[in-house]
């Protein structure tokens, strides 16, 4: 379950797995001492490659909201299922679908979780889902933003603001042996350093 709106302070839990913080709003898995593209990561089943410089785009900033997904770790050597020549290890960042319910009612769910930073910053993110016997929807939503830090001694340091939200609406379809799901989402980052 969400500790906290920072998917990245999440997968630091994992054994092994530590993500070296580029920026407050993006972040490089390392794990056992690899990086890079060296840990493939995929999110909802598309492998993630870094863009930019020093991997400003890093995998990990095309995840919209963290109530709602599972990660799995694949350690060591991965299979190639998970991805070929992943040769250290794979992470696979996935949404759960809304569990159908046994009426053709839709019944309604939701979550929002929020963290406020000391150092002038500020994430939300939020979940609505509507399920019936066949059919569910979900939206997540995400907000992160701050303003330039302070250093200890009270001095603004120059161009470390930040500000980046996005949205992802998923929707599936359930009968007998057939199943369809569909997602689209949205990322934009705003002025950031």
């Amino acid at each position: 379950e969400a500790s906290s709106p920072d998917l990245r302070s999440q997968l630091t839990q994992l054994p092994g797995i530590n993500v070296n913080g580029n920026g407050p709003v993006s972040g490089i898995i390392q794990y056992r001492g690899l990086y890079s593209d060296r840990v493939r990561v995929s999110v909802d089943d598309v492998i993630m490659k870094g863009a930019g410089p020093n991997f400003m785009d890093s995998p990990l900033s095309h995840v919209i909201g963290n109530m709602s997904q599972r990660v799995t770790l694949y350690q060591a050597i991965a299979p190639v299922s998970a991805g070929a020549e992943a040769l250290g290890g794979a992470i696979d960042i996935s949404d759960i679908r809304p569990i159908l319910s046994g009426s053709s009612t839709f019944e309604y769910s939701g979550a929002f979780s929020a963290s406020v930073f000391s150092n002038n910053g500020q994430s939300a993110v939020g979940l609505l889902n509507a399920v019936n016997n066949n059919t569910y929807f979900s939206l997540t939503a995400d907000i992160q933003d701050g303003d330039d830090i302070e250093s200890g001694d009270g001095r603004e340091i120059a161009n470390t603001y930040y500000n980046r939200n996005g949205v992802k609406l998923s929707a599936g379809y359930e009968e007998d042996a057939h199943k369809l799901s569909l997602f689209v989402n949205k990322r934009t980052t705003n002025k950031s350093g």
